[in-house]
């Protein structure tokens, strides 16, 4: 792990490495896709801890099938 995210407290590292590969997914998908979907690819992507999957289970049931995640990729 990356000496810089080893400093931050739990909940900091877990924003750090869920944002960065949230980005990464919405960039190879083209700016956008459902909440779940990418709550899904973040599974499949990155290694949670227990704490991690505890959290992300709460989120899968709070985001719902017609919500979207979009970042604009352009500048």
């Amino acid at each position: 792990m990356d000496k810089e995210l080893e400093k931050l407290a739990p909940s900091k590292r877990s924003a750090a490495k869920t944002m960065f590969a949230t980005f990464k997914i919405l960039k190879e998908a083209g700016g956008q896709l459902p909440g779940k979907e990418v709550i899904d690819k973040i599974r499949e992507t990155i290694e949670l801890t227990d704490w991690e999957n505890k959290f992300m289970k709460r989120l899968a049931m709070f985001v719902g099938s017609q919500f979207y995640i979009s970042i604009p990729l352009t500048q």
